[in-house]
């Protein structure tokens, strides 16, 4: 029972029961803790670490498939719902630095991909999802049901998260450029009612069912956020999902991932950090590689730059860009476009990977 996934609600046991509420309770305080110290994706990543812990301590860390699948598709409506018509519009706007962007993320994936596996020996489907800039929380999500290996990816995307997130705004501010201040809201977006919300999920389910019925890998949240982009981009609905809803998803994803660190020995998490850190300069220095050679092809300012080609999380990144006084036009519609593409190449990349291991077997 410990370190899995249930399968639905009406067979639980009693056991597995009072492990899913202390499985909930631990996620629920590491979350609030690291919120509580104002640290980037607190709930997603306080929750995990928390959850991490417990595994590897022994206790039985269990959440039901069910309640799984039902977070993956507000995790789509949530991700979905920082898209704006502007952020749209500004992919068309600016077609060279969208371009160079999307060229350079292709080139972390494959450098940072290639480093995890000569370097560190992870196996190539876990390097390859560990690579994957700032889609966190999706590929955690496809981390924890393609057979590799969880752990890896969960500590490296997490590392990443974390540092990026913490240094972006003091990188920027050495451009002279903005104050080091939190806005946890996007203009614009407002609460929706019990109806709306309830409108909102059905759409966003009926998404996730279609690219499911599909066999995409991770479609439940793909096809979720593919509704809601839709839904918001054009400007049809501007209600967000309560902040209570978004916050239970975040525990539960990251009590998911924790528990796959179940019987995990120091070793392997040392390991697991070196790599983390080591992948993350390789993936920092190309990043930045690109910015430098946008910037003499384009006239935007370079602050601007620096957080639109940050491989962060795309929520992070932009209210790090309404909280500095930057674009948040032009960061928005980078990090739109980012997050698309790369939620469009997870699942093909991965249906690729799968078969190429059919043939070698």
């Amino acid at each position: 029972m410990t370190g899995k996934t249930g399968r639905g609600w009406t067979r639980l046991s009693r056991a597995q029961l009072r492990s899913l509420a202390e499985t909930l309770l631990i996620g629920l305080a590491g979350g609030a803790l690291a919120n509580a110290l104002h640290l980037p994706a607190a709930w997603l990543t306080g929750s995990m670490l928390a959850v991490a812990i417990a595994a590897i301590r022994h206790r039985p860390m269990f959440i039901p498939y069910r309640a799984a699948q039902g977070s993956f598709v507000v995790m789509g409506l949530a991700i979905g719902a920082m898209v704006t018509p502007e952020t749209l519009r500004g992919i068309v706007t600016w077609p060279l630095s969208i371009a160079m962007l999307i060229i350079a993320m292709l080139s972390i994936i494959a450098g940072t991909s290639w480093y995890l596996r000569r370097v560190h020996g992870i196996d190539p489907m876990s390097a390859m999802l560990a690579a994957f800039p700032g889609s966190m929380a999706q590929v955690l999500v496809l981390s924890a049901h393609n057979g590799v290996d969880a752990r890896a990816v969960a500590v490296i995307q997490s590392l990443r998260v974390l540092v990026l997130s913490i240094s972006m705004p003091y990188a920027v501010l050495l451009f002279g450029v903005g104050e080091p201040t939190t806005i946890a809201t996007v203009p614009g977006r407002h609460d929706g009612s019990p109806m709306e919300i309830v409108l909102l999920l059905v759409l966003c389910a009926g998404g996730a069912w279609l690219l499911r019925r599909l066999r995409f890998p991770g479609g439940l949240v793909l096809g979720s956020m593919l509704c809601a982009v839709a839904l918001y981009g054009s400007g049809v609905v501007s209600a967000v999902v309560p902040q209570w809803m978004v916050i239970a998803v975040m525990v539960t994803t990251g009590a998911i991932t924790g528990s796959r660190f179940a019987n995990t020995d120091a070793a392997v998490l040392k390991r697991l950090f070196i790599a983390a850190i080591g992948s993350l300069f390789v993936a920092t220095a190309i990043a930045a590689a690109f910015a430098i050679a946008t910037s003499m092809m384009v006239s935007v300012r370079t602050a601007d730059l620096v957080l639109a080609f940050s491989p962060g999380a795309l929520d992070v990144n932009l209210l790090l860009a309404i909280a500095l006084g930057l674009d948040p036009i032009y960061i928005g519609a980078h990090h739109v476009a980012r997050v698309t593409f790369v939620s469009f190449c997870l699942p093909i990349l991965i249906r690729a990977a799968q078969r190429r291991a059919k043939r070698k077997l």
